[in-house]
């Protein structure tokens, strides 16, 4: 999977988790 499609998949579940996007991704 590239690494824009992967981005893009932190960013939404970080929206859909109601988390704030600080560029950090926290699994």
């Amino acid at each position: 999977m590239p690494v824009g499609e992967v981005t893009i998949t932190l960013e939404n579940v970080a929206t859909l988790s109601g988390l704030p996007i600080d560029g950090e991704a926290v699994i």
